[in-house]
C-alpha cells in the first residue's frame, strides 16, 4: 500500500512538473500576424511582413516545411505564426494559415 502512494505521489510531482515547463514555454512564445513575404526553402526561412515590419522565422518542422514545398501555404497568404527566439534566431513553433469567414 505504500509503495503504491509513493508512485502515485511521484506521477502527481512529474505531472505538476510538465505542466510548469508548458507554462514557462508558453510565456516565451510571441505570436504573430502577417502576410507571407518570401519563402527560401535553401535556407529553411519564412520572411513575415507585419504591420510592425518583417520578421524572419526558421521553419525546422517538415510539416510545415512541406506545406511550402507543395504549394499549400504561399507568398501572399495571412498566416498566424508563433516562435521561440533560441541563440538570436526566431524559431517557429506554429505556423498556420489564417483562418477567415
Amino acid at each position: 500500500m505504500k509503495s503504491k502512494v509513493i508512485i502515485l505521489v511521484t506521477i502527481i510531482i512529474s505531472i505538476m512538473f510538465m505542466m510548469a515547463g508548458k507554462v514557462i514555454a508558453d510565456e516565451n512564445q510571441i505570436s504573430i500576424k502577417g502576410k507571407v513575404r518570401n519563402i527560401d526553402l535553401s535556407s529553411n526561412t519564412v520572411t513575415i511582413m507585419t504591420k510592425d515590419g518583417d520578421v524572419n522565422v526558421l521553419i525546422e518542422d517538415e510539416e510545415t516545411l512541406n506545406k511550402f514545398k507543395t504549394g499549400k501555404i504561399i507568398e501572399g497568404d495571412e498566416v498566424k505564426v508563433k516562435y521561440i527566439i533560441r541563440d538570436g534566431v526566431n524559431v517557429s513553433t506554429y505556423l498556420k494559415k489564417a483562418g477567415g469567414c
